[in-house]
């Protein structure tokens, strides 16, 4: 009772005493330049920010020390008042807790909050052309991100591409560029491509960091990788391998009660239903070789992609 009664009164009532702002400020600021010292965070949200354009998919969340800096009581009260939807409120809940007993405390919690239902203009993404950018950073490695803007969140491609950027760069060690990269050269201590989908995009992004002789090195490997896929078909056992792997990273991420409230809650707020992960494996087993081999044709060009370097001073 407690936990949904405190998380209902931060939601629609904070107060935001000018005191306690002004001590979050510090600690904020503190976080922000840990965060500037840290080459393998910093690159991964600056390179949004590239790929994303002068558009708010790319915009760090951190803000500018800047803005930080001039925030006061009002400009949160005002925030609220122009982005408040309790239309667009989930209570996502996992755990030996019956859901009659839940719905009891939302009506108790939440039945009385006055409804709101602002919805800012949508401000729709459109493609930009690749940016290369290198800059210079007193550290030791050269770090990079290299990628692209891909498939949104309804696209039918969705979850065959994933099963593709899985085989390419996914965490497990026998990743196609985790065994060229690290374990036969040697050049990296780790290396991942990831696929985040968005509503109406998605972005593609592989990030490693290597000494920077090794770093054109690096790169024509990732480009070897990206070609091999392009013109090979996967054989009928790696391919059923790469889906039974899939498959059980799936099943085990399950296992994490927080990450499946929060798979729920996203599931429900942009497709309004929570697949069963059944319905995954289906989409998974349908993926074909040759549908694979079009999509890393696709996505899987050079020229096409984004790419930022972090080098040393």
């Amino acid at each position: 009772d407690k936990a949904v009664e405190l998380l209902a009164d931060i939601t629609f009532n904070s107060t935001f005493p000018e005191k306690e702002i002004e001590k979050e400020r510090m600690v904020i600021l503190e976080e922000m330049a840990m965060y500037r010292d840290t080459p393998e965070d910093a690159i991964q949200d600056d390179f949004d920010e590239i790929v994303f354009h002068n558009h708010p998919l790319g915009s760090n969340i951190l803000g500018t020390t800047d803005t930080v800096s001039r925030f006061k009581q009002g400009d949160f009260k005002e925030f609220l008042k122009k982005n408040l939807n309790t239309e667009r409120i989930i209570l996502s809940s996992v755990g030996n807790y019956s859901a009659k007993k839940l719905k009891r405390l939302t009506e108790k919690y939440l039945q009385e909050i006055p409804h709101k239902n602002h919805t800012p203009q949508r401000n729709y993404f459109t493609e930009t052309a690749p940016i290369v950018q290198t800059i210079e950073k007193p550290i030791t490695q050269a770090h990079v991100a290299l990628g692209r803007t891909s498939y949104g969140l309804k696209d039918e491609n969705r979850i065959p591409f994933f099963l593709l950027i899985n085989i390419l760069g996914g965490p497990s060690m026998n990743s196609r560029l985790n065994l060229s990269l690290r374990e036969k050269h040697g050049f990296v201590y780790g290396i991942d491509a990831s696929y985040t989908p968005y509503i109406e995009t998605g972005s593609l992004a592989i990030y490693f960091a290597t000494d920077p002789k090794n770093l054109k090195k690096s790169l024509k490997l990732i480009e070897k990788e990206f070609d091999l896929l392009k013109k090979n078909p996967l054989g009928h056992m790696q391919l059923h391998k790469a889906k039974q792997q899939l498959k059980g990273q799936l099943a085990m991420s399950e296992e994490n009660n927080n990450a499946m409230m929060l798979m729920m809650a996203k599931s429900m707020l942009d497709l309004n239903r929570i697949p069963d992960i059944n319905e995954l494996f289906d989409r998974i087993d349908q993926a074909s070789a040759e549908h694979l081999m079009e999509l890393a044709r696709a996505n899987f060009n050079k020229e096409e992609m984004s790419q930022l370097t972090f080098i040393p001073k």
